[in-house]
């Protein structure tokens, strides 16, 4: 099954978060070239492979700076949650999570649409930096 590819905006946080985890992952790379699969992963299992797919949601990123304690699940949620109360537009919010219909992300998460305006990616930023 074919995955459409979808940018995303992140905050200047996050991505400076994420240069960090990325410079900690070549760390590495470098302290055992034996045995590290390059595969040019944000997210390897520890020898640098792919994570099984069954455990990916469930991983928790204790040692990236920002992201303790939160998983890619919990953190998608977050960011759907947030989005919502910051009023961006149901649809947007469906794109960037992916959900091929708006009507999935109105089911399940209608309770959260809210008429405030605040900048989402800058929420979920703050969010991060906890």
């Amino acid at each position: 099954k074919n995955k459409q590819e979808r940018v995303i905006t992140l905050s200047s946080k996050t991505l400076e978060i994420l240069k960090t985890h990325q410079a900690a992952i070549l760390g590495k790379q470098l302290e055992m070239p034996a045995y590290w699969h390059n595969n040019n992963l944000m997210f390897p299992s520890l020898v640098g492979s792919h994570i099984n797919r069954r455990n990916i949601y469930k991983r928790n990123f204790k040692k990236i700076p920002g992201a303790e304690s939160k998983t890619l699940h919990s953190l998608r949620h977050t960011f759907i949650t947030l989005s919502l109360l910051a009023n961006t537009p149901v649809h947007v919010v469906s794109f960037y999570v992916g959900h091929q219909d708006p009507s999935v992300t109105l089911r399940v998460y209608s309770h959260y649409i809210k008429t405030d305006s605040v900048n989402p990616a800058e929420i979920v930023s703050d969010l991060l930096s906890k």
